[in-house]
């Protein structure tokens, strides 16, 4: 049984044209061919070949992708859902994504939208209600709604 497994995963693995495999986070695995990164699924088949500088595992769906120094996201199906035009970015998290443009931070939605604009200093994230974002404008620290309401920390 032993060797019939070991034969199994060794014709796998000559099948996989691939410099590296990260760990499957989800049924999906990062992959490095000839310096390019990817995805293959837990199978070994190449679902999003090879062509970015630096792929990030998926969250909520969306990998963040990095391609000619910009950041941008893909779907499951490697199409770009929203467009690799970001100096900076992170993935999402509670449907937010942290980007930076021109040294400036800013937030988008899933849909690609500016929440808000790149505009600070810093974006750390969330607060635990889900309705504000913690924020550095011009050296000074607090919450700004999604409305713009800004309310500085003591």
């Amino acid at each position: 049984m032993f060797k019939a497994i070991f034969q199994f995963l060794s014709d796998v693995i000559k099948d996989i044209n691939s410099d590296k495999i990260w760990d499957s986070r989800g049924g999906i695995c990062k992959t490095r061919t000839n310096g390019k990164y990817g995805f293959m699924d837990d199978k070994g088949k190449v679902i999003i070949s090879p062509c970015f500088d630096a792929v990030y595992d998926f969250s909520e769906g969306l990998a963040l992708v990095e391609l000619n120094n910009k950041y941008g996201f893909i779907n499951k199906n490697g199409k770009i859902v929203i467009d690799l035009k970001f100096d900076l970015a992170y993935p999402f998290h509670r449907g937010y994504a942290k980007v930076k443009i021109k040294k400036k931070w800013g937030v988008i939605n899933k849909d690609g939208d500016i929440v808000l604009q790149p505009v600070f200093d810093s974006v750390l994230g969330l607060d635990k209600s889900g309705k504000a974002f913690f924020v550095t404008f011009k050296g000074v620290t607090g919450f700004i709604d999604k409305n713009g309401n800004f309310t500085e920390l003591y």
